[in-house]
């Protein structure tokens, strides 16, 4: 492909034996020197796919509400819009929904899943998930093609970074982060939710 300035466009034709795409370089969110190109943005017209993930920063993140078993994640989301509706939480950050799972050496799988808040002033129902300052190599999934549709393409990616990136833990396990923003439509065949995959870059 072309070398071009991120963020320019091209076309390019005969990929996966379509006849025409739109391709755009990503990078991530730093600017000037520290920018990075992080990966590849197809336009097949219908959908957008990412063949690499973005690069992003976040500060600590704060989510307040519910934990349990990784395998009862509709129960625990269910479990939280209960009691958000009955005690609320009015310091929410953002309007987004996180889904935290955290896999332990033992086997066990924690799923925490609520809303990010500001501060710790939230009802005592809730509990609190704080989660440290990283880069999150984010990618997109299509509800339609099932959350695990991009499972190859995170560890593909993985693998080939490890001279550049390591795998950040907390409490000594792997995790990662489902985050439900605007882009998120329910069942709907648009809808995209972001796996946030915490790093750290090496070197």
């Amino acid at each position: 492909m072309p070398t071009l300035p991120t963020g320019e466009s091209w076309l390019c034709f005969g990929i996966n034996g379509l006849a025409e795409a739109r391709c755009t370089y990503l990078v991530s969110e730093k600017t000037g020197p520290k920018a990075q190109r992080t990966g590849l943005e197809i336009d097949w017209g219908k959908e957008v796919f990412f063949v690499d993930p973005k690069i992003i920063e976040r500060g600590e993140l704060l989510i307040a509400g519910v934990s349990g078993d990784g395998s009862r994640t509709a129960d625990l989301w269910q479990e939280y819009s209960e009691l958000e509706k009955k005690v609320g939480v009015k310091n929410k950050a953002s309007k987004g929904g996180y889904e935290v799972r955290i896999y332990h050496p033992d086997g066990r799988c924690l799923c925490h899943v609520g809303v990010c808040v500001t501060d710790e002033e939230v009802d005592s129902a809730f509990t609190l998930l704080r989660l440290p300052p990283s880069n999150y190599a984010v990618f997109d999934v299509y509800v339609s093609q099932g959350y695990d549709s991009r499972n190859r393409d995170m560890d593909r990616w993985i693998d080939e970074n490890r001279d550049r990136y390591g795998e950040r833990r907390l409490d000594g396990g792997h995790y990662v982060v489902e985050y439900y923003g605007e882009r998120f439509k329910g069942h709907s065949e648009d809808s995209i939710v972001e796996i946030w995959v915490p790093i750290v870059p090496i070197g």
